[in-house]
C-alpha cells in the first residue's frame, strides 16, 4: 500500500487513533496532512504526535532552509501555529502536552502534541441520522386494554 502524509491510503473513519513521531515538520503541505488524519479518525480519534517545533527564525535563503530539512528545521513552524493549524483542520483540545527534550537544531525543540476529533464530526451534513427507537417505559398494559 502506497501513501503519503497528503493523501493517506486508508478509508473515512477507520482509526481510534493515528500517531506521528517526527514526521509532520517535514510534510510541505501541512494543512493537507492534518486534513487526511481528520478524515480517516473515527469521531472522538486521538491524534497523538511527537514532533519539533520552531523557537527560532528559519535561515532566510531557499538554499540554506532545504539543506536543513532533514534535520527538522526547515519545516519546523511554531507551536502556536501548529495548534492554529490543528483547530483549523477542526480538531477541538488541541494542545502542547509537554517538551521531549529533544532539539534537532539550535532554532527547534520537540513536543508532544495532542488532539481530538469531535464527536460532532459523525454527522454528515445531508446524510440521515441514524436513531435508536426509544420505547416509552410505563406499566403494562392490562389484557383487553384499559
Amino acid at each position: 500500500m502506497e501513501g503519503s502524509a497528503e493523501g493517506l491510503p486508508f478509508r473515512d473513519n477507520a482509526f481510534d487513533v493515528v500517531i506521528s513521531n517526527g514526521a509532520f515538520n517535514l510534510v510541505v503541505e501541512k494543512v493537507k496532512a492534518l486534513g487526511e488524519v481528520y478524515r480517516v479518525l473515527k469521531p472522538q480519534g486521538r491524534f497523538l504526535f511527537a514532533d519539533q517545533f520552531l523557537i527560532g527564525e528559519h535561515p532566510k535563503e531557499t538554499k540554506a532552509r532545504t539543506e536543513n530539512w532533514a534535520r527538522g528545521e526547515g519545516g519546523a513552524i511554531p507551536g502556536k501555529v501548529f495548534l492554529a493549524l490543528l483547530r483549523q483542520a477542526e480538531f477541538e483540545e488541541a494542545e502542547i502536552v509537554t517538551e521531549t527534550g529533544f532539539n534537532s537544531s539550535p532554532v527547534t525543540k520537540g513536543a508532544l502534541f495532542r488532539a481530538v476529533k469531535p464527536l460532532a464530526a459523525a454527522v454528515v451534513p445531508g446524510e440521515p441520522v441514524l436513531q435508536e427507537e426509544v420505547k416509552p417505559v410505563g406499566p403494562p398494559s392490562s389484557p383487553g386494554g384499559s
